[in-house]
């Protein structure tokens, strides 16, 4: 893996913890308390991965992702969501941050506050898929899921 991939995988999985906050509350108000922590980086953490969604766009570029598309197609999607979820989430997060800095009530925070409440709703589906992404790339580059597939 390379350091971008891991730096991503890292920031999908707080990312997604995040997101999914209220379900781990309901379930262990122990471990809610730590998530809670990660809540005040959450802008920071939506910047890093709506940034590292496009640059891994970049890296990976549209015609190794149409050879991993011919090769394996279930690959080609887990780098799909490696680009995509990354974006939904860190807009999602971004648009928070971005609300909040926004001086008095004007249309525009007001505006910003509306799309961000739309998106909180799918919040916590994100941050199951940004979770399911990042363990499912760990087990594509580790070879595991290869192995998994061939039985």
């Amino acid at each position: 893996m390379t350091a971008l991939a891991i730096i991503l995988v890292v920031l999908l999985l707080f990312g997604g913890l995040i997101a999914i906050s209220g379900l781990i509350a309901m379930k262990k108000p122990n471990a809610a308390e730590i998530v809670q922590k990660l809540v005040p980086f959450q802008g920071l953490i939506g910047i890093a991965l709506f940034t590292l969604g496009i640059v891994y766009f970049f890296v990976v570029g549209p015609g190794q992702l149409a050879r991993m598309f011919r090769r394996n197609g279930f690959v080609g999607m887990i780098h799909v969501a490696m680009m995509l979820v990354p974006l939904l989430l860190g807009f999602y997060y971004s648009m928070l941050l971005v609300a909040s800095l926004i001086p008095g009530r004007t249309l525009s925070e007001n505006k910003a506050v509306a799309l961000a409440e739309k998106l909180g709703i799918y919040s916590m589906l994100i941050g199951l898929l940004a979770i399911a992404t990042a363990l499912t790339y760990i087990l594509q580059m580790t070879g595991i899921l290869a192995k998994v597939m061939s039985l």
